[in-house]
């Protein structure tokens, strides 16, 4: 399975793909109400963003996490936004360590900050 094992579970977070769309919507629940299948495609495929899932062993969708990245001028540079960051029933620490997976994927893209919306 591909992408990258969190510390101490049995998860991987990987890249969101468009066949993740329906496991999207049921994990999303009501906020996914308004947003449709072609709107979810286009979240998967911007290249401003970054769409991952934390997904079990067997491929189970057990979270979502977007990141989204903007210049920022008080920062001096580029800065991330999680503006999503949803998990079901996964192992204790799964949010936790899909906040630390940001703050990686941050570092990489050279970001100054990393913003987690409420």
């Amino acid at each position: 399975m591909a992408g990258r094992r969190l510390p101490g579970m049995d998860v991987r977070v990987r890249r969101g793909h468009r066949e993740d769309i329906p496991a999207l919507q049921h994990l999303l629940g009501a906020a996914a109400a308004g947003l449709g299948p072609r709107l979810l495609r286009r979240l998967v495929d911007d290249v401003a963003s970054d769409l991952f899932v934390a997904v079990d062993a067997v491929g189970g969708l057990l979270g979502v996490l977007a990141i989204g990245y903007t210049r920022a001028l008080a920062q001096g540079g580029q800065v991330a936004i999680v503006d999503t960051l949803v998990a079901q029933d996964g192992p204790l620490g799964l949010l936790t360590g899909m906040v630390a997976f940001a703050e990686t994927r941050a570092r990489q893209r050279s970001c100054r900050e990393l913003v987690v919306r409420g």
